[in-house]
């Protein structure tokens, strides 16, 4: 069963809109670093990494559209995924305030972590027990 999770981590951080260009990529960065490492540690996880589409989303910002629209369609992706995983390590950007109330609000398990180890890894792994168990429960027992 494969499970699926979001990455959240900082893009444009505290600064939203008005973040530098050289700050922005030093976290799209560290974002696209961390998503990789927690997917490589997580291979049954379908990790979304938005970090990694950041250039599409740049092109729909210069075009126009919207930071907060941005935002709803990354809301969209979170309502498909089972865990959401934030690297908080650089503080909580409004961007991820939003989508961890999101993922809180659908009840979908939401696991922080500042800095990668054993412990975040444990987390994963009972969050992943937990979904396995209750799709197990959920699933009908065939009869012989």
């Amino acid at each position: 069963m494969i499970i699926t999770a979001y990455f959240c981590a900082p893009v444009r951080g505290r600064n939203g809109d008005d973040v530098l260009p050289e700050v922005k990529r030093a976290n799209e960065n560290i974002g696209i670093a961390l998503g990789q490492t927690v997917a490589l540690a997580f291979p049954e996880l379908d990790l979304f990494i938005p970090h990694e589409h950041e250039v599409v989303i740049d092109a729909l910002w210069r075009k126009g559209l919207a930071t907060t629209a941005i935002l709803d369609a990354c809301c969209d992706i979170i309502k498909e995924r089972q865990i959401l995983i934030a690297y908080t390590g650089n503080g909580i950007s409004n961007g991820m305030a939003r989508e961890i109330k999101y993922a809180e609000s659908r009840n979908i398990p939401v696991i922080k972590f500042v800095e990668w180890d054993n412990s975040v890894k444990e987390c994963i792994c009972r969050a992943i027990a937990n979904i396995h168990s209750a799709a197990s429960a959920e699933t009908p027992h065939l009869l012989t």
